[in-house]
């Protein structure tokens, strides 16, 4: 049995923001609110005017359906690498001997430092030998991706709360979307695109993009593509903040 799949997944608080229900919640109270003082609404609520999913399903993610390359996969490999490490290029040449790329394994590398935290190591970030472990908890990690992999978010992406704009960003390689999640996500943005509409002042925006030259780790496989996908949505906004 693989570490995710023994991992107990975490609940998210009735009341956090981000969580389905509590999405559907601040939703429906958003709602009743007026469009002109919709930016203070969202301060109060706790709510962000944009959220970024970044390759992410939005829906439930069996496990005969997880792909090669996951996340998964790669918290599998971790656990089962050895720590400390002298260097960073043996995690490299350990990862990509289990074909994860090396753009990937590059990233996951900056995640070591010196003593670690959660690892083999002190636990204090000091190592006196200057060997390096893992600056995360991989347990917990397993446990966030276990409930991520078991929750279901397509109502909220369907009815965003009014003032929010969701983003979704799929690589254009990805192999994390099955042709039925493919269509479910086309099924949402057809059904946003009523409901926003029919009632544009009570739902929020959702925004699908497609990252060229780029599978699941978007950061990795093409970051100035990425940061130039959101960087003029993050001025838009830093914009607004002024203005507001």
């Amino acid at each position: 049995q693989h570490l995710y799949e023994s991992a107990p997944p975490i609940a998210p608080p009735e009341d956090r923001p981000g969580s389905s229900s509590s999405s559907k919640q601040l939703g429906a109270i958003a709602c009743d609110q007026s469009q002109t003082t919709q930016q203070q609404n969202l301060l109060l609520q706790g709510l962000p005017q944009q959220v970024w999913v970044l390759d992410s399903q939005p829906g439930t993610v069996p496990i005969d359906v997880d792909a090669p390359t996951s996340v998964g996969k790669i918290l599998q490999l971790i656990h089962e690498i050895p720590t400390p490490l002298d260097n960073r290029q043996m995690l490299y040449k350990m990862l990509t001997a289990k074909g994860i790329p090396l753009p990937v394994a590059q990233w996951l590398g900056s995640s070591l430092a010196p003593g670690g935290r959660w690892g083999a190591g002190n636990g204090n970030g000091n190592s006196s030998d200057g060997k390096l472990d893992w600056v995360f908890d991989i347990s917990g990690a397993a446990a966030l991706y276990n409930s991520y992999r078991l929750s279901s978010y397509w109502d909220v992406l369907v009815r965003p709360p009014p003032g929010v704009c969701i983003h979704l960003v799929r690589g254009e390689k990805s192999d994390r979307w099955t042709p039925h999640m493919l269509q479910q996500l086309d099924d949402a943005a057809q059904r946003w695109d009523e409901a926003a509409s029919e009632q544009p002042e009570a739902v929020g925006e959702f925004q699908v993009h497609v990252l060229e030259r780029a599978g699941h780790w978007l950061q990795a496989d093409n970051p100035e593509g990425l940061q130039a996908l959101i960087e003029p949505w993050f001025k838009d906004l830093h914009q607004n903040r002024l203005l507001f």
